[in-house]
């Protein structure tokens, strides 16, 4: 997440939140990528949405990715990926 207020929000729930930017290793793996079963993949830019998975594909090959796509052309984009699920 890279929104700080939506941090403490979530914090405040109790859930494990990481403040950054998901198109870098490190903070992925900081996250813990390369142990989770499933990443799920939600921003506002489908250019970030393709990097993220292309990284994710490259360094967590067995990661399950779920994804977020805005029109067709993303759902198939993200299908050519190998990305199973996604939301339209």
């Amino acid at each position: 997440e890279s929104d700080a207020s939506q941090i403490h929000l979530l914090r405040k729930y109790g859930y494990k939140v990481f403040y950054g930017d998901a198109t870098q290793i490190d903070l992925l793996r900081a996250a813990g990528a390369d142990k989770a079963e499933a990443l799920i993949i939600c921003t506002d830019s489908p250019d970030e949405v393709m990097a993220i998975v292309d990284i994710c594909r490259v360094h967590f090959p067995k990661l399950k990715l779920l994804a977020r796509a805005r029109s067709r052309v993303e759902a198939y984009q993200l299908m050519s990926h190998g990305v199973e699920n996604y939301s339209r």
